[in-house]
């Protein structure tokens, strides 16, 4: 038996693969019928302070800048785990509602603007 922390970390690797099946590298994607085109450069999973994070790099069709996005995977001991609410669908739309509505960042030292 792989244990409550193995799980969790099970569960994340799955969501972070059906993101990156859903959001092909280099290939635009329109998500939830919005106006834009979203190309990703890059999916991949984050450990900071102690927590797990999906992290998107992408552009947007028509737009030279580089864009980041980051939100908190399930993690053990938080209520979603047990009963895990954060798919690769729900990371979807919350990316997609941070890019139509979300605050955005100045560009960082490697010139990515952050949404949120």
């Amino acid at each position: 038996m792989e244990g409550r922390e193995g799980a969790g970390r099970r569960h994340n690797r799955e969501v972070l693969d059906h993101l990156r099946h859903r959001l092909t590298l280099g290939e635009p994607v329109t998500l939830l019928g919005s106006p834009y085109r979203l190309i990703t450069e890059e999916v991949r999973r984050e450990e900071r302070g102690g927590q797990e994070e999906a992290v998107v790099r992408f552009g947007l069709a028509g737009d030279g800048r580089t864009f980041g996005f980051r939100i908190e995977l399930s993690l053990m001991g938080d209520p979603s785990f047990e009963d895990p609410i954060l798919t690769a669908e729900t990371i979807l739309v919350l990316l997609d509602e941070a890019v139509l509505v979300g605050r955005r960042s100045a560009p960082d030292p490697e010139g990515v603007v952050w949404v949120s």
